[in-house]
């Protein structure tokens, strides 16, 4: 049977560092997701043009 890839918490390589959403990233996860939002809407259907930090709280909890 095959082990599941269990994702680290965060990687980096050089300057970029990506890691898993925390508490207090919904402000920048809100902007992140409604500053492209019409190239992002196939792919994020769930996301809406005026989400708010609430809102982003809720994505980070449900995809944490």
């Amino acid at each position: 049977m095959k082990q599941p890839l269990i994702a680290p918490m965060s990687t980096s390589q050089g300057d970029l560092t990506i890691r898993m959403h925390k508490l207090g990233d919904a402000a920048a996860s809100a902007s992140a997701m409604v500053e492209p939002y019409e190239h992002l809407r196939p792919w994020m259907p769930w996301s809406v043009p005026e989400m708010g930090e609430a809102e982003a709280e809720l994505v980070r909890r449900f995809i944490s």
